[in-house]
């Protein structure tokens, strides 16, 4: 059975492959930033991305590839127009940009699928959890109680304002999209969520070598939801950026940071019975 790491490295390649078919060497914008790898560099790197900053420079180059596609899209939408707008024109060249520009929008999807893995994995890569021996030189050995439960406390306020925000982009049944509206609630989602990474920091950099000891485990899943919401919040600002936003696509992640910021509480209630500051 494939792994998931090896599925995406095979749509990646297959992406890889279907950009050479479909791309017209007119339409290709100068080299961006994102997008300074040539295709063997890429697929070498594929084969061998091991850290967060291997997979970023494949997301990036992925996200550069999509934009070429995309510019792509719209040369031969507008292509299809003028053929139509010509009476002596043959219809058959209209229905050629046309299945030209469909077959450039799956590969710009595809595209973007494989920089939105690429992403997710470089987020789980920056939260691998760091071995206790090692955390024990970064830790204090005695730290007060009083102080390290506010910080708990704020840990679950902030986890708590994550699943309201989020809540509050789900979209309704009879859903109209206004831009402007759903930015601004991203903002206070993405602005909420990075307050509880704030807020977790300093509660685990209060725990002394013991404490950590006992909480290693639970450290690491709150990590893991970390990454996953980080990545969550990429994917609805992606969708965003849409002319028209998938309903569905916002629903699934904004329900998928509701249930992260939950499990994010239960885990630090977690921590802080083994540490022994609740009940």
């Amino acid at each position: 059975m494939q792994s998931h790491s090896d599925r995406v490295a095979v749509l990646a390649l297959l992406f890889l492959s279907a950009s050479v078919l479909f791309a017209a060497p007119q339409d290709r914008p100068v080299n961006t930033k994102e997008h300074q790898l040539t295709k063997k560099e890429v697929k070498a790197l594929i084969v061998s991305a091991r850290t967060s900053e291997d997979h970023m420079k494949l997301a990036l180059y992925f996200r550069g590839e999509a934009k070429q596609q995309e510019a792509s899209v719209m040369y031969h939408e507008e292509m299809a127009e003028l053929y139509e707008s010509n009476p002596i024109a043959e219809g058959e060249m209209a229905k050629h940009c046309k299945s030209l520009s469909e077959s450039l929008k799956m590969t710009a999807e595809a595209a973007n699928s494989v920089a939105v893995e690429h992403e997710r994995m470089a987020a789980q890569l920056r939260y691998t959890p760091v071995e206790s021996n090692l955390l024990q030189e970064s830790f204090p050995q005695r730290v007060d109680e009083s102080s390290q439960q506010d910080m708990f406390e704020a840990c679950i306020n902030s986890t708590r304002r994550v699943e309201s925000h989020a809540h509050s982009m789900m979209p309704s049944r009879f859903w109209t999209f206004d831009s402007e509206e759903y930015r601004q609630r991203l903002g206070r989602l993405r602005l909420s969520a990075e307050t509880l990474s704030q807020n977790q920091a300093a509660f685990e950099e209060s725990l002394t070598p013991e404490q950590v000891m006992k909480s290693n485990s639970e450290v690491h899943g709150v990590h893991q939801f970390q990454a996953e919401i980080e990545f969550r919040v990429k994917s609805i600002d992606h969708e965003l950026r849409k002319h028209q936003p998938a309903k569905w696509g916002i629903a699934r992640d904004t329900e998928a940071i509701r249930k992260l910021a939950k499990a994010w509480r239960k885990r630090d209630q977690k921590i802080a019975r083994r540490i022994g500051i609740f009940r």
